[in-house]
């Protein structure tokens, strides 16, 4: 009954995500990571984050070969906060604050 539940539960993960998931789902189940608390840990994701958002994690978490419902939702993290712009560092001299570098010696 478990197994039955358990895969009715993966089809309706699969049935909102797409097919990025069908793929990911197999991976999840680890030796040290019990598959059903996976699943229930990314249906709680869908319900906080929406479907489109944990399906776009999912797949960079595949492309990342890194699988767990914890990285899912450490990329859903993220991408929700907002990284502060930091200001110029400004020297003590306001002759070193005007220097320009050259950008094509910092390509190479």
């Amino acid at each position: 009954m478990a197994a039955a539940e358990r895969s009715a539960a993966q089809q309706r993960l699969v049935a909102l995500l797409g097919p990025a998931s069908y793929e990911y789902l197999p991976r999840l189940a680890d030796p040290d990571r019990a598959l059903s608390r996976q699943v229930r840990e990314l249906f709680t994701l869908v319900r906080e984050y929406g479907p489109e958002a944990v399906a776009a994690a999912i797949a960079k978490a595949h492309a990342a070969r890194a699988f767990g419902a914890d990285y899912v939702a450490n990329i859903l993290r993220q991408q929700q906060q907002r990284r502060e712009v930091q200001p110029p560092l400004q020297f003590r001299d306001p002759a070193l604050n005007q220097l320009a570098t050259d950008p094509l010696s910092l390509a190479e």
